[in-house]
Order: structure tokens, then sequence, then C-alpha cells
């Protein structure tokens, strides 16, 4: 058996544009608490990717169970 913890997963998932700053959340604080409850990294895409593109990547590290 292999601990959760020691497996460390990248998940990337598409958002639609129009509801990235509603993951954020006012300040970052949905992401923060996010990161926090989880213990993964949430990477959102630079504001120049976001007004081109109707979907945007968010990737998502951390240990297996918080990339799920």
């Amino acid at each position: 058996y292999f601990g959760e913890d020691l497996v460390r997963l990248r998940a990337e998932i598409n958002v639609p544009t129009l509801l990235i700053g509603r993951l954020v959340g006012k300040g970052g604080h949905n992401v923060r608490q996010l990161q926090q409850s989880t213990g993964a990294f949430i990477k959102l895409p630079d504001d120049s990717q976001q007004t081109s593109a109707s979907e945007v990547p968010v990737k998502i590290f951390g240990p297996f169970p918080a990339s799920q």
C-alpha cells in the first residue's frame, strides 16, 4: 500500500471564462479556501488568456485526494 499523500497528481480542467471570477472569489477568497482545505495548488490562467477564449484551462496540483 502506498500512502495517498505520497502520490502527487496534476489535473487540468477547462472552465468557462465567464465563471473564472466566481471560482476565484472576491480578492481570491474562494481559491485560497480551496487550496487550504484540500492541500492542492490551483493555477489560474493569466488575464490575457481569458479575454479571447470561451474556456480557459485551470490546473490543479497536489496530493491524490486533493486532485479528485
